[in-house]
């Protein structure tokens, strides 16, 4: 008999609504654990506001927590708990966040090994009784010290790892009616989250993506998984959550040929100068069933955008939005504020770039230095000044920045720049002139 393992989501009081969207990281790491006949379970913390200790399951051999920057504090309490409650039991804490500081991870919570990258063969090797010197990819205690093993190589074949195991969660959380629409757009028809890449290849200075290589699962293996949705759970709705869609020219417009058969109905999100480059792709999109497509704007500020190495300008985001609107899709803008080198200015043109595309839906984030990202590690080198180490704060849709410009917006001007935007755009006048 192999020994049990139970994977643990902490709380995440924060969203809404915690449990719209799949947690496909877990969900990958259970199936992978179930394809070696390694017993697992999940538990859903995600709707808790706080964590109980009767809320773990007792004598599993194994407990895994996987959690971003803003979950630090509630994983930092179930590593407390798990230590009081099962001794002798190993204890893993991975995501992006142990990715990013590993060995700050382990000298401020409990657990004995962080994970750091992706986590389908380290979990494997370590449910199998590796020892942890040889197993790459983690860092790990050894009696005071702390010890980082060696990296490991990303997977190249997509295809070995087993579709995410949705089975082990109730259907109302691997399936949901609120995802397709999203928050605050309403509930809509069944659907569930789907990847079919991995990893991006942008150097965006506020994103901690750790992943740089673009990898893809084969167009048969993720026509398997939608199929398998259709089949078993009825599900025909899916909000594909790949960085950036549509990377891979021939690949995309191949996986777009084999889906439109299904008829399924989807949301994407992909970069605007994808479909500057390449307008058919959009059409081949929505025939494919794309309902909905998402743009990550941030700015309308070339300068701030060149500054931040988005790679992208306001031209070509206003020509994505017009285009798929043209072609009947819906548009949603992902904005950002409390940006570096943003000036009341730039918020005039974030003003005219809404009234000129006019998105059918947009959301307004503020700007968090995560960790990883190129802004935390050298804030000094795009003029920012974090003035918050409160990892519960690092959540990108408070209303309080936690940073500040140094030669530019203080904290206090930052958060009247978020106060203006977001009137303006809830107003929604701009979408009348």
């Amino acid at each position: 008999m192999k020994e049990k393992f139970c994977l643990i989501l902490p709380p995440n009081p924060i969203l809404e609504n915690p449990t719209m969207q799949q947690p496909l990281g877990v969900l990958y790491l259970a199936a992978v654990l179930e394809a070696k006949e390694h017993p697992v379970e999940i538990v859903d913390l995600r709707d808790e506001k706080i964590v109980l200790q009767n809320m773990i399951p007792r004598r599993r051999q194994f407990y895994g927590v996987s959690a971003t920057t803003a979950e630090y504090n509630f994983a930092k309490e179930i590593g407390q708990i798990l230590k009081r409650m099962e001794p002798e039991a190993r204890t893993i804490i991975g995501g992006c966040h142990a990715t990013h500081l590993p060995i700050d991870t382990l000298e401020e919570m409990s657990y004995e090994i962080a994970v750091i990258g992706e986590g389908e063969e380290t979990i494997v090797e370590i449910a199998e009784g590796r020892p942890l010197a040889h197993v790459k990819g983690i860092a790990y205690r050894e009696g005071d010290e702390i010890v980082v093993t060696g990296s490991r190589s990303l997977i190249k074949d997509l295809d070995t790892i087993p579709s995410p195991a949705r089975h082990l969660l109730p259907y109302q959380t691997a399936f949901t009616n609120d995802l397709y629409y999203g928050a605050r757009y309403g509930r809509g028809e069944v659907a569930t989250s789907l990847i079919t890449e991995r990893g991006c290849p942008y150097r965006c200075a506020y994103c901690a993506n750790w992943d740089r290589k673009l990898r893809f699962r084969s167009v048969p293996n993720v026509v398997e998984e939608v199929k398998m949705c259709i089949e078993r759970y009825n599900c025909r709705r899916f909000k594909i959550i790949d960085d950036e869609f549509g990377l891979g020219r021939q690949r995309a417009f191949d996986l777009m040929e084999a889906l439109e058969p299904l008829g399924i109905h989807f949301r994407a999100a992909t970069r605007s100068d994808v479909i500057m480059r390449d307008p058919d792709l959009l059409e081949a999109m929505k025939k494919a069933g794309l309902d909905e497509i998402s743009y990550g704007v941030e700015t309308a500020d070339d300068d701030v955008l060149r500054r931040i190495n988005k790679r992208e300008t306001v031209e070509a985001s206003i020509f994505a939005v017009e285009h798929a609107k043209e072609i009947g899709l819906r548009v949603k803008t992902y904005l950002m504020v409390c940006m570096p080198y943003e000036t009341w200015d730039t918020l005039e043109r974030v003003k005219h770039f809404m009234m000129e595309a006019k998105p059918d839906k947009w959301t307004l984030s503020t700007f968090i230095p995560y960790p990883g990202c190129d802004i935390f590690l050298n804030p000094e080198k795009y003029d920012v000044r974090i003035i918050e180490k409160d990892y519960s704060k690092y959540w990108l849709y408070q209303d309080d920045p936690i940073t500040e410009n140094i030669n530019g917006a203080d904290r206090e001007e930052l958060k009247q720049h978020r106060v203006e935007l977001w009137n303006y755009l809830i107003g929604e006048e701009w979408k009348r002139m």
